[in-house]
């Protein structure tokens, strides 16, 4: 039988190198519960919104012959074109305009410093001086158009890193003097409490001791259930940081100890930061749903009916262990982030999407790796599977809402940024659908 609002219970919380203990919460305070119907969500179907993929898609095939191109932005009703030359390209620029006035979305011309080319040899020169960098003791946390495109290439570097020497810094201006900056700064990986077959997703679970720092389970969030149509075959899909590949097993529980079996992973994906938990090998299956609700809310469900991706125009919310379910959620730049594995340290360079709450609060906090983003459809009515939680960012932490900072207090520490894989291409790659079954 499916259970849910399980009581907290003692739990050594570990992420990378976080290691969080969490005592005993009691009961909940009522006032901490969110509204069942979250500020933001929006009462318009997915279908209804304009087609911005379509519409990204055909500018970028105009910027495929334009060798100035560099993005294409989405934000609100506004469409923004980037490119690295002041130059007016008359036949490329008419294309652009053309395209977008055929939607009805206005086009704005915006100056960037890199090319896409020239960024897209950037995070393979960094990529290739990873274990270089770490061999320094410049431990590379983020690197990629951070803090936009008109602004220089960020390589973000975790707290206590070594002083970057003028030497290293100039091997990566290839493109000009200023065109890449080095900086201080990271990411930090993100684990409801008590779920039972069959699991939904935005619940906790819990892997096997062993972490590098601390020694106990990891505490992540069970992502959105999928199934092999081929072989029937269940999944729920959690982060790949999150899982000791030497016992991969896991529970779902906030407790780091007990809880119901889940299964074990049998496919890592390091590349987009995710391991996929075999339900079936554990005779458990797995249903398109979600939880829906806030911090204190573990009732509130809602079914998965589609995919879909993110356009920089749709409001969007996240759900995950800790945090609970948060809204008012638009995406901004695409960056790549450097991950670690919380048991055997191992690294891996993750391309994600940079995710922001328009109200400048807490969105997620540590557990919520693995968490679900994802929209609103059909008034409100059921969820289309955007994304999965993959870190929270070190320079964005903001104060934690009541209910969820007394889980450890002092201790949780929450964040209004984060980094989110998408979900499309992911199961594209491992042939799975997240919705129908």
């Amino acid at each position: 039988m499916k259970r849910h609002g399980a009581a907290l219970g003692a739990v050594a919380l570990a992420l990378s190198t976080l290691v969080m203990g969490i005592s005993p919460a009691g009961a909940r305070d009522a006032t901490s519960h969110l509204p069942m119907h979250l500020k933001g969500q929006s009462p318009m179907s997915v279908e209804d919104q304009p087609d911005y993929t379509t519409l990204v898609q055909s500018l970028r095939s105009i910027g495929m012959n334009d060798a100035s191109f560099t993005a294409v932005h989405v934000e609100g009703k506004q469409v923004t074109l980037y490119r690295a030359s002041a130059e007016n390209a008359a036949a490329q620029l008419e294309g652009y305009y053309a395209v977008a006035k055929a939607v009805g979305v206005q086009l704005v011309l915006a100056q960037a410093i890199l090319t896409e080319q020239e960024i897209s040899q950037l995070d393979t020169l960094v990529g290739q001086k990873l274990k270089e960098l770490d061999a320094a003791g410049v431990n590379v946390s983020m690197y990629g158009m951070t803090d936009g495109y008109d602004k220089p290439y960020v390589i973000s570097y975790q707290p206590g890193s070594k002083p970057v020497l003028d030497s290293v810094v100039a091997s990566f201006q290839s493109f000009g003097k200023g065109t890449v900056r080095f900086e201080e700064g990271g990411v930090v990986p993100l684990g409801r409490n008590a779920d039972t077959n069959p699991f939904y997703g935005g619940s906790a679970n819990h892997g096997t001791n062993g972490l590098l720092d601390g020694g106990g389970p990891s505490l992540c969030t069970n992502g959105f259930q999928t199934q092999n149509p081929s072989s029937l075959t269940f999944y729920t899909i959690t982060a790949w940081h999150c899982n000791n590949e030497r016992d991969p097993r896991f529970w779902s529980s906030y407790s780091g100890a007990g809880g119901a079996f889940e299964g074990s992973v049998t496919t890592n994906d390091p590349a987009r930061d995710a391991a996929f938990i075999n339900l079936s090998h554990s005779g458990h299956s797995g249903r398109p749903i979600i939880f829906d609700g806030g911090f204190g809310d573990d009732t509130l469900l809602k079914t998965v009916t589609g995919v879909t991706t993110m356009d920089g125009a749709s409001l969007m919310c996240t759900s995950g262990a800790t945090s609970g379910a948060v809204c008012d959620i638009i995406d901004g730049l695409p960056t790549t982030i450097v991950t670690r594995n919380a048991y055997s340290g191992a690294t891996a360079s993750v391309k994600v999407q940079i995710l922001i709450n328009e109200n400048e609060t807490a969105m997620v906090a540590g557990g919520d790796s693995g968490g679900i983003v994802f929209t609103n459809a059909d008034n409100n009515t059921h969820a289309f599977a955007v994304g999965m939680i993959d870190a929270g960012l070190t320079s964005w932490k903001v104060p934690c809402p009541p209910g969820v900072e007394n889980r450890a207090p002092g201790k949780v520490t929450c964040y209004s940024r984060a980094a989110a894989v998408e979900i499309q291409p992911m199961l594209e790659a491992h042939n799975l659908v997240a919705f129908g079954f």
